[in-house]
């Protein structure tokens, strides 16, 4: 990402770190992390990428997932609302298979 990192572990866990301006990190907070911290309890993630200013993740249920800035609607969510802290659900659909994100933009697939 711009100056972020995230994985997932073959556990389903989410880990991000590095610089968390605008949230990119997901964790709730603008505090930049040094080493991994994890992202939420869930257990199902698929799988995750860092943009510039964002980050956009894939759950084995095949439901979409982003966070981070928005400045230009990057998250999909419709808006170009500032921030989200924390990953938000992108509609309702559950057959995502893969995403990937860039500077100020998001790029999905569906199965």
């Amino acid at each position: 990402g711009g100056d972020h990192t995230v994985a997932v572990k073959t556990d389903g866990t989410l880990w991000a770190w590095g610089y968390n301006g605008g949230g990119r990190l997901g964790d709730g907070t603008t505090i930049d992390r040094l080493a991994p911290v994890r992202i939420g309890t869930d257990t199902n993630w698929a799988s995750v990428a860092a943009g510039n200013v964002h980050t956009v993740a894939v759950k084995t249920d095949g439901t979409l997932w982003t966070w981070g800035g928005n400045d230009s609607g990057e998250l999909g969510d419709g808006t170009t609302a500032a921030y989200r802290l924390t990953p938000v659900r992108i509609g309702t659909d559950t057959n995502w298979s893969s995403a990937t994100a860039g500077d100020y933009y998001t790029l999905a697939l569906r199965s």
